[in-house]
């Protein structure tokens, strides 16, 4: 069984496909928790932070996940929508990458649309060449220890000619270093596009990370990234 968390028509805020009208399906669960990107919300009287999706990554949650048995459920829904991008995201969707539903949704989808995976790079698959992997990986201000977020093996088994990494900074952390971090990627995977995007989960905190984000894609010859769904619609879901 797999879950799904929520469906919907958007533009691709992200990316090499920035702008790309696209179906987005997000499965519930995720191995990280990246406490350190500092959204608040509750459950109950207790604080709890998280990433701005954090409705699919705690497992409170789970009982407002849609059960998927069958790879059907999630085909048809596909089959409603015209659109040729369709991006699977989370939490982190290769949690299911050994389900034999997740694994023909996949090329079920692959005969007539372009998929792009979000993952945070730290399951180890088997290859599909065919697939763009939009891969992000958590750096020291996620919070997340080094030994949980990062997989050296992992990562090499991502890389195909559509793939590329989108890293999520903010402006604090930049003035502290954080800078040499995806630096050091870069020197791993030297062919891989490196895309850099500002922290932020609403417009505020996305303008306030902007500037340093930007110069330091300049500085280093990297791609910034604007995030066009907190932009345009701010901390509005389902977009």
């Amino acid at each position: 069984m797999i879950y799904l968390s929520e469906y919907f028509l958007s533009l691709q805020g992200e990316g090499a496909f920035s702008g790309h009208r696209s179906l987005f399906l997000r499965f519930g669960g995720c191995n990280l928790e990246c406490s350190g990107f500092g959204v608040p919300y509750k459950i109950g009287d207790e604080q709890r932070y998280s990433c701005d999706s954090f409705y699919s990554v705690d497992r409170y949650f789970q009982k407002e996940w849609k059960k998927v048995e069958r790879p059907e459920t999630i085909l048809e829904i596909v089959s409603r929508y015209d659109v040729y991008d369709v991006v699977i995201t989370g939490g982190e969707p290769l949690l299911y990458w050994k389900n034999p539903i997740f694994q023909t949704i996949l090329k079920e989808l692959h005969k007539s649309k372009r998929v792009t995976i979000e993952t945070n790079g730290t399951i180890e698959i088997g290859h599909f060449s065919n697939t763009v992997f939009a891969i992000s990986p958590k750096l020291s201000n996620s919070k997340e220890k080094f030994q949980k977020r990062f997989n050296f093996k992992a990562l090499q088994s991502l890389q195909n000619r559509n793939s590329f990494f989108k890293f999520v900074l903010d402006k604090k952390s930049l003035q502290n270093g954080l800078g040499e971090e995806v630096l050091e990627y870069q020197k791993l995977f030297p062919e891989t596009p490196i895309y850099c995007m500002p922290l932020g989960e609403n417009r505020q905190k996305l303008e306030e990370n902007s500037e340093a984000v930007a110069n330091f894609s300049i500085q280093n010859g990297f791609i910034f990234s604007d995030r066009i769904q907190v932009r345009i619609w701010d901390k509005k879901r389902g977009i």
